[in-house]
C-alpha cells in the first residue's frame, strides 16, 4: 500500500471529516492519533531554519511494527506537486541551477540519500533566492508558484519515503531557508518527562507520578481512564514579529501544538494546544487515556508519543511502552 501525508501543525482525518459531514470518529474510523499502521509522525530539523552556510540534520518519528524493517528515501525540491501525484518536484535540477546563474554552482542534490536521518547545507545565496520570493518568475519555467511566503525564510519541501515490506508511506514538511542571518532562530520546542498520574493505594485521591520508559514498567489497566502529563518549558514559546491583517508586524509568541498517539484504545484529546493569551500551558500538557479491552487490542503492551510543534517549523517529541494491565 502507498500512501501520502504533508506534515503541518493542525492535520488530522477526523477534523476533517467532522467539518465535512458532522460525522464523528468511531470505530469504523479510528481516530486520527491511534496508531495502526506505518505512519511517519514528524520530521525534526536541526536547527530549524539553517541560516546560509549552516547544515540542518532531518529526523524522522517513525512508527512501525516492533521489529520491521524499514527504508527511507530522502529528497528536497524547491516547488514540489500536490499530494495526489506523489509530490513530484516540479522544476528539474538543470531548471533551477540555470535560474540561480552563478548561485547554482552550488546547488545541493535533490537527493539526500537513504539513511534514517538526512542533512541538508544551505549553500544557495540568499540574494539568488530573493528575486523567486518576490514573484519574479523566470520565463518558460512553469509551474511555478505565483507567490512564495518567506516571512521565515525560502521554503523548501523535503520529502521522505518511507517503506516496510508491506507498506509505503511519502510525507512531506516544509524546510525554511534563512535569507536575513540577523534574524533571530527559531528553536525546537522542549519537552520532558513524559509520565502517568497512577492512584496511591488505600488513597483514592492521591496520584503518584510513574515515568514511562522504554521497556514498559508503567501498568496501566484497560478500559480505565488514566492521567497522563508531560512537561513542556514555558520558553518554548519563543517571541517572534508576527503580521496582522493589515501587514503590520506585530510582536508575538509561538502557538504550541501536542499530538497524542497510541496503539491501544483512545485519549481525551486528540490535540492539545497553548496560545498565548488564551489558553494555559498548564492544561496543554495534561490528557486521559484508556486502552482497550483485550477484544480490541490483544498485544500485551502500547507505545505512545507525544508529538509538539510551534507553528514556525519547530517539532520535538517523547515517547514511552505502556504494559497494559487487567480490566476492572
Amino acid at each position: 500500500m502507498i500512501r501520502t501525508i504533508r506534515m503541518t501543525a493542525l492535520e488530522g482525518l477526523c477534523l476533517a471529516a467532522l467539518a465535512l459531514g458532522g460525522a464523528a470518529c468511531t470505530e469504523d474510523f479510528p481516530p486520527y492519533n491511534r496508531l495502526e499502521a506505518l505512519r511517519v509522525l514528524a520530521i525534526q530539523s536541526e536547527p530549524v531554519a539553517p541560516a546560509f552556510g549552516e547544515t540542518t540534520t532531518l529526523t524522522p518519528l517513525v512508527h512501525t511494527a516492533a521489529g520491521e524493517a524499514v527504508t527511507y528515501a530522502w529528497s528536497w525540491c524547491p516547488f514540489a506537486g500536490g499530494a495526489n501525484d506523489g509530490y513530484p518536484c516540479l522544476v528539474s535540477e538543470e531548471q533551477l541551477r540555470a535560474q540561480l546563474g552563478a548561485a547554482g554552482a552550488n546547488l545541493p542534490p535533490f537527493d539526500l540519500g537513504t539513511g534514517p536521518t538526512a542533512s541538508f547545507t544551505h549553500t544557495l545565496d540568499p540574494a539568488a533566492l530573493a528575486p523567486l520570493c518576490a514573484a519574479t518568475l523566470p520565463p518558460g519555467l512553469a509551474p511555478f508558484p505565483l507567490s512564495l511566503d518567506c516571512k521565515e525564510g525560502f521554503p523548501i519541501s523535503i520529502k521522505l519515503v518511507v517503506s516496510t515490506p508491506t507498506d509505503t508511506i511519502t510525507s512531506v514538511r516544509s524546510l525554511d531557508l534563512r535569507l536575513d542571518p540577523s534574524t533571530p532562530p527559531n528553536t525546537n520546542p522542549r519537552m520532558t518527562n513524559l509520565v502517568a498520574l497512577l492512584p496511591v493505594p488505600g488513597f483514592p485521591e492521591r496520584r503518584t507520578t510513574a515515568p514511562f520508559d522504554a521497556v514498559g514498567t508503567v501498568v496501566l489497566p484497560r478500559r480505565v481512564e488514566t492521567t497522563i502529563q508531560v512537561t513542556v518549558d514555558p520558553t518554548s514559546s519563543e517571541p517572534f514579529v508576527d503580521k496582522n491583517e493589515r501587514n503590520e508586524d506585530i510582536p508575538a509568541n509561538e502557538r504550541l501544538f501536542l499530538t497524542w498517539f497510541v496503539e491501544s484504545g483512545s485519549t481525551d484529546d486528540e490535540r492539545t494546544s497553548f496560545l498565548p493569551g488564551l489558553t494555559n500551558l498548564l492544561e496543554a500538557t495534561i490528557n486521559g487515556w484508556r486502552p482497550a479491552s483485550v477484544e480490541d487490542y490483544a498485544p500485551a503492551t502500547s507505545r505512545i508519543y507525544v508529538v509538539v510543534r510551534d507553528n514556525r517549523g519547530g517539532v520535538s517529541w517523547l515517547s514511552g511502552l505502556a504494559t497494559l494491565g487487567a480490566e476492572p
